[in-house]
C-alpha cells in the first residue's frame, strides 16, 4: 500500500512539474547542487552563492548523486522525495488511530 501512496505522489510532483506549477527556486537550487556535485565541480549555488552543505541537512543529497551520475534528471528528486515521506503516513496513522481519530483501519492492515 505504501509503494502505491509512493507511486501516486510521484506521478502527482511530476505532473505538477509539467504543468510548470513547481517550487521553481527551491527546485531549481537542489537539482543544480546535486548535478554539480555528479559531474565533480565545487557545489556552490549560482542562486544563493553558498555550498551545498551550508544548507542545513542538504548532506543527504550526496546519496543522490549516483543516480545524476546516470541520468541527471530532476524526477530523481521527485522520487526521493515520494520516497522519503511514507514512513510519516504509517506514524501519522497509528498516532491517529491511538487518540481513537480512525474508526476503520482497513487501508494500512
Amino acid at each position: 500500500m505504501l509503494g502505491v501512496s509512493a507511486l501516486i505522489l510521484f506521478i502527482c510532483r511530476s505532473l505538477r512539474h509539467q504543468l510548470f506549477q513547481s517550487n521553481a527556486l527551491d527546485l531549481a537550487v537542489f537539482d543544480q547542487w546535486v548535478y554539480l556535485a555528479s559531474q565533480g565541480l565545487p557545489t556552490i549555488s549560482s542562486f544563493f552563492g553558498f555550498q551545498m552543505i551550508g544548507d542545513y541537512a542538504a548532506f543527504i543529497l550526496y546519496l543522490i548523486v549516483p543516480l545524476y551520475k546516470i541520468y541527471p534528471d530532476v524526477h530523481w528528486l521527485f522520487a526521493v522525495q515520494a520516497i522519503a515521506t511514507q514512513p510519516t503516513i504509517i506514524f501519522n496513522f497509528n498516532y491517529s488511530k491511538n487518540i481513537k481519530l480512525v474508526k476503520y483501519s482497513v487501508l494500512l492492515h
